[in-house]
């Protein structure tokens, strides 16, 4: 029984302890970015957030509605603190605060502003802490009323709901379908156009708790239901309980809410333990994003996930972005490594880092738990309770004719014949065992400190008493495994600079400033003590070449277990930053100039040829073995030797379709990747392979790039003490192209004008339209351009400008068209803005016209005074001159205005 105890707890721990395995796994953690609000008087007092159509992030806070674009902050003041946020099928946002709800509209003069809903009095005291927008209509929620505002019916008076109600309301829950009621201390109600009416059956049973949040998956037949303590899923049916295998780690986190990223992935923030990924199909922990792993802050204020997959996480610090959907897991929080990370190589199963101040590798650390516990020793007898019974005494045979039973002795021989009895010594042999029994069990229950335990176990109550034989009992430690982690360790024997790990063979080598290391259990042991500046294996196996900061080029051997060093050609002392190899040679690398040197026994005395490369900067300069010829690969560009010449040439085939490499990374196995401004080009890669380096982008500043030999992934390290691995060769998968999102338009003086279909007049002609492309990773670089139809047919050159201005604008219809694109080349289509520039009333047809009458009306009035004897007259000069005077005005206005358009 106790075995079958054992392995049924053993069974209990190793189903915990698989997603426990899954959640420390060395597969490093889903990346992080995190974003503070910059804008003046903006703190983290935040209390929900939204996702909203136009992909802009809104934020409730305790000073109105935070929207964010990636690129900067901006805050729609409230008059109260908002508490929740909702947004209908428009694309209009809806507010609950304090004392007030509403909606966010813009204003006649283009601006957002909030405009409050509330018509009664008596909701000013009130705090409306939720709203929903369900079927087209929009509920407000607060403890004691139900507020529910139709769009399409603005006029019309708000319902309210539960007024004839004692119940104190807590959250509304909507799962498409159906809107639900929840209240303390009450069931739950589900929300009709009738009004409100009690559930005949309960969403989750009674012992299951408070429902503390609902969330529907994206393809809408999954719908997740939680408390605070436990989760339930429901496939069109009745829920039923999941994730059981991990209720420890679930039920002691307070589940604040959920958000599912796609069908097969789902986020829950917790009070005090970050977010859990799930997958709700195998029921397994995904990952655990905590403070260990990156998160700020283990409590999460709010959630929700953007069209790219992205969580974004409210907490005391401000707000993270988690990118699950991107193929790049940060070891960055691994603890343990000191100084700039200079290389990364797996080797063996093992994760090594080289820094500045050493050599590091990723340990698994294992955490247990404690407990005591008492078995039985073996080759004892088993404990058997049992119900006492009369002592009875063995079964004897019959008595045969002519002999007498003993009772008839005893019957007949008196006191000594009943003391010498068989049946005498039977009873008291039975009492003595008895007595020692007891005797024993006392002893069994001082030694073990657990009174009453072992007295259950093999004593019986008052009416009975057990028969037990002697058993002994030994104290035994069971250790529980609670957790596993990594950590990284360093390389003992070696505390120096350390620019390169090679693997030959089994065999780990560090190039390092103190000398060339092997790496033997752990520790560093000394091979050369030449202070390295490059250190290459060669194809052939056993062989090391290197370059010391003394300019000098030796070989290395391995023999047997020893390495023997052999002296190259005795003229290649040069600064050698670089080494490579083809099939005939072994190149070495100087900052100007490159040395061809036969590649046969170095004793043979075979000579070098010395090349020069243009490289008037010294950047670095790297040997590559492109497809089997060698290239020369600077920033001044790219060069090939040439065999049947002899000869080293630049390449501008390759300049002109690659560009001229802005930054570039070499790394041992003969790979190069180069960036040109754009894009990042993988310059070795084989034609045949399929590889993306898109996200390469993300990162500012990379310092080191390689490919682990067992996973074919990227590793990158920057010069901030990070580390990421990358897995290229799988293609990036946008979910969708943000549009192009219009913020804002500003007259002169920056006076706010309508967003579209607006006319401004010419003496006020400066416009400018204000874009923006949502960008939360920060580093598409957007750039955009434009053309305005009217004005001219072309368009603008790309710049990552977002606002757009023009400046006296002559008077006319215009149209103008904006688009945006990414690094990755993603085009959005144009957006197009119509309005119109009117000249002022002088320069109008109206006015013309006006002029026009006036002035024939003074022609014929002049050519009626010159036809009579007044013709001589003051009056006739002066209405003449006064005429010529206004035609030459009209005709310099009317000429004026023809050169302006």
């Amino acid at each position: 029984m106790t075995s079958i105890r054992l392995k049924i707890r053993l069974l209990a721990v190793l189903l915990v302890l698989a997603p426990l395995s899954l959640l420390f796994a060395q597969d490093g953690n889903f990346l992080l970015t995190h974003h503070v609000p910059r804008a003046m008087g903006m703190d983290h007092a935040n209390f929900d957030i939204l996702y909203d159509q136009q992909g802009l992030i809104n934020v409730a806070n305790r000073q109105g509605v935070l929207r964010y674009d990636g690129h900067q902050w901006g805050l729609v003041y409230t008059s109260m603190a908002v508490f929740a946020l909702a947004e209908d099928a428009n694309g209009t946002l809806y507010v609950a605060g304090e004392g007030d709800y509403g909606r966010l509209a813009i204003s006649e003069s283009g601006e957002l502003v909030y405009e409050s809903l509330r018509k009664d009095a008596r909701h000013l005291e009130q705090e409306w802490f939720d709203v929903v927008v369900h079927q087209g209509k929009v509920y407000f929620l607060s403890a004691a009323d139900v507020v529910v505002f139709n769009p399409q019916a603005v006029e019309e008076a708000l319902i309210t709901l539960g007024e004839d109600t004692e119940v104190y309301f807590r959250s509304l829950f909507s799962d498409g379908e159906f809107l639900y009621l929840e209240g303390e201390d009450a069931p739950m109600h589900q929300l009709t156009d009738d009004g409100l009416a009690v559930l005949a059956e309960p969403l989750l049973p009674d012992s299951a708790g408070d429902m503390a949040f609902l969330s529907r998956s994206p393809l809408g037949d999954k719908v997740l239901y939680g408390t605070h303590r436990n989760l339930w899923l429901s496939r069109g049916g009745t829920p039923r309980p999941v994730f059981t295998q991990i209720d420890s780690l679930i039920s002691e986190s307070w589940l604040l809410d959920a958000t599912w990223i796609n069908d097969t992935l789902v986020a829950v923030g917790t009070l005090n333990q970050g977010v859990f990924f799930l997958n709700p199909l195998r029921e397994s922990l995904v990952q655990h994003i905590n403070y260990h792993t990156g998160l700020p802050d283990n409590e999460v204020l709010a959630m929700a996930v953007d069209a790219d997959m992205g969580i974004w996480v409210a907490h005391e610090f401000g707000f993270s972005r988690i990118s699950p959907a991107l193929p790049i897991r940060s070891f960055a929080h691994y603890p343990g490594l000191e100084g700039n990370l200079l290389e990364v190589k797996r080797h063996q199963g093992d994760l090594y880092v080289a820094t500045s101040l050493g050599v590091f590798y990723l340990e698994q650390i294992r955490n247990y738990q404690e407990s005591i516990y008492y078995v039985r020793k073996r080759d004892t007898p088993i404990p058997i309770r049992r119900q006492e019974a009369p002592v009875r005494a063995p079964e004897t045979p019959e008595p045969q004719e002519g002999e007498g039973t003993e009772e008839q002795a005893e019957e007949s021989g008196g006191f000594f014949r009943n003391l010498f009895s068989k049946r005498a010594r039977e009873e008291r042999q039975v009492e003595r065992e008895q007595a020692r029994e007891e005797r024993q069990e006392q002893r069994a229950t001082e030694r073990s400190g657990e009174e009453g335990f072992l007295k259950r176990i093999f004593s019986g109550g008052e009416d009975e008493q057990a028969e037990q034989p002697e058993v002994s009992y030994e104290r035994r430690v069971r250790r529980e495994l609670q957790s596993v982690r990594y950590v990284f360790k360093k390389v003992m024997g070696l505390d120096a600079k350390c620019k390169q790990l090679v693997s030959v063979g089994d065999r780990l080598i560090i190039g390092s400033h103190s000398g060339v290391y092997e790496v033997s259990e752990g520790k560093a042991v000394l091979i050369n003590d030449q202070p390295v500046q490059y250190l290459y294996a060669t194809q052939q196996a056993n062989r090391l070449v290197l370059s010391t900061l003394y300019d000098e080029v030796l070989m290395l051997e391995l023999r047997g277990d020893v390495w023997v060093e052999l002296a190259l050609d005795a003229d290649l002392r040069a600064p050698v930053t670089h080494i490579n190899e083809d099939a005939e040679a072994l190149w070495l690398v100087s900052p100007d100039q490159v040395v061809r040197y036969p590649w046969v026994a170095p004793d043979s005395g075979a000579r070098h040829e010395r090349f020069r490369i243009a490289n008037p900067n010294y950047e670095p300069l790297y040997a590559v073995n492109r497809q089997g010829q060698m290239y020369f690969v600077c920033g001044e560009g790219y060069f090939r030797y040439i065999q049947e010449t002899d000869e080293v040439e630049a390449d501008e085939e390759l300049v002109a379709s690659l560009g001229l490499p802005a930054e570039y990374h070499f790394a041992s196995g003969n790979h190069l990747w180069l960036y040109n401004g754009r894009r990042w080009e993988d310059f070795t890669a084989d034609p045949a392979d399929s590889v993306y380096l898109d996200y390469l982008v993300l990162f500012d500043h990379i310092q080191h790039l390689s490919v682990d030999g067992e996973t074919g992934h990227l590793w990158i390290t920057t010069p901030s003490e990070e580390m990421y691995q990358y897995d290229f060769h799988q293609p990036p998968v946008w979910q969708s192209v943000h549009e192009l999102v219009l913020i804002g338009v500003h007259g002169k003086g920056g006076v706010s004008l309508p967003r579209h279909d607006f006319v401004i007049s010419k003496e006020n002609s400066y416009v400018s339209f204000e874009f923006t492309r949502p960008d939360f990773l920060g580093k598409l670089g957007i750039e955009y351009r434009y053309r305005l139809a009217g004005l001219g047919n072309e368009w603008s050159d790309w710049n990552p400008q977002s606002t757009i201005t023009f400046n006296y604008l002559p008077p006319g219809d215009y149209t103008l068209e904006v688009q945006a694109r990414d690094a990755f080349g993603n085009e959005n289509k144009p957006y197009t803005v119509d309005f119109g520039v009117v000249p002022p009333w002088w320069e109008r047809g109206w006015f013309y016209a006006l002029e026009v009458v006036v002035f024939a009306s003074f022609l014929l009035i002049s050519f009626r005074l010159n036809r009579t004897t007044m013709r001589r007259s003051i009056l006739s000069r002066v209405l003449t001159y006064l005429t010529l005077i206004l035609i030459i005005e009209f005709l310099q206005n009317l000429t004026k205005t023809q050169l302006t358009l």
